[in-house]
């Protein structure tokens, strides 16, 4: 599930008169804040999220009345949940792959990565916010086939944005997996994936 839909699943039963549309415009902005600002590249899950919503209640002009804490206590504790479900698929597939993660974050992904104890999984780390580049530029992609020593087409490039993930990496000649938990088939020209279970 996307993190913008784990924030308003939290945050909509409390205030049920911000719509869907008016939430991502907030949640977009502090995302934004973060990734170009570099105000979360030293913190933790929690503190990020903590940080997130004190952003998002600020964009929607929310009286925050630690209310913000809270939700952010809620989301962390799901997200750590979540992670902690990767490991038996990671443990298996970095005896047999090298691993590596791209994704347009904060400048805290090796932080997050290693509090929830997958970072020895993972041979590249790429997140975006030390490039200056975000997907779906190709300059992300080009760094972990770069850092891994390999060509495009010896990749596997596993997303859940077509848009960012699957077209870029397809120009970079990567076999690619589309993550669509919600969907039945794929119209594109990709292998569709819903689970991550072994």
């Amino acid at each position: 599930m996307h993190t913008r839909k784990v924030f308003f699943d939290a945050f909509h039963p409390h205030y049920t008169e911000v719509s869907w549309a008016h939430f991502q415009e907030a949640y977009s902005a502090q995302d934004l804040h973060l990734m170009h600002t570099g105000a979360a590249k030293e913190l933790t899950l929690r503190a990020m999220n903590e940080l997130s919503f004190k952003l998002i209640f600020k964009a929607l002009a929310l009286p925050e009345k630690e209310k913000h804490r809270l939700l952010a206590s809620e989301v962390s504790t799901l997200q750590e949940q979540n992670l902690q479900k990767f490991i038996p698929l990671l443990a298996h597939l970095s005896k047999h792959y090298a691993l590596g993660i791209v994704s347009n974050f904060c400048g805290n992904l090796e932080i997050i990565l290693r509090d929830a104890a997958l970072l020895p999984y993972f041979q590249v780390v790429i997140d975006t916010y030390y490039l200056g580049k975000n997907k779906p530029h190709l300059a992300p992609f080009l760094a972990a086939i770069d850092k891994l020593k390999v060509s495009g087409s010896e990749c596997i490039f596993v997303g859940d944005n077509f848009d960012r993930d699957i077209l870029p990496a397809q120009k970079l000649s990567m076999k690619t997996l589309w993550y669509q938990p919600e969907w039945d088939h794929a119209t594109f020209e990709t292998h569709l994936i819903n689970s991550f279970t072994l």
